[in-house]
């Protein structure tokens, strides 16, 4: 004869073991398989579309004219308008900063070599390459 003990600890030895330890019907034994196995892989690759290389591909066919894009083309029309007015994006180099640089550059060569101008002419210097700067080739 065994005691409670004993029993208990082969039930509990035989839940941890994946042992039932009891007499089961059918049903629960297709529970006790089912739950034992493991579960299948879950896979995701799918997932999410591939949203960048669609946007490669029509970026491309817009460009070939195999696809009209009408807000790219609005986008282009208005940055279009925006260089004939004269207020498109500057090249490198050409900035309100390194503009008035190369006026304080320009200012310090004339006061070494002695041919300092007044005030107005420089000013009126400045302006000149400003508007230069800032001409839009058509």
């Amino acid at each position: 004869m065994s005691s409670s003990y004993a029993k208990r600890m082969t039930l509990l030895a035989g839940r941890i073991f994946v042992d039932v330890g009891r007499p089961i019907d059918q049903k629960s034994k297709k529970v006790v398989s089912l739950m034992q196995s493991q579960p299948p892989p879950v896979i995701l690759h799918n997932y999410y579309p591939p949203l960048e290389e669609y946007h490669n591909i029509f970026v491309k066919l817009r460009y070939l004219g195999l696809f009209r894009d009408e807000h790219a083309d609005f986008r282009d029309e208005m940055r279009r308008l925006r260089e004939l007015k004269g207020k498109g994006k500057r090249k490198k180099g050409e900035g309100r900063r390194s503009t008035l640089t190369k006026g304080l550059v320009q200012l310090q060569c004339h006061a070494k070599s002695g041919t300092l101008k007044t005030w107005e002419d420089l000013h009126e210097d400045w302006e000149e390459s400003v508007l230069r700067n800032y001409q839009v080739s058509p």
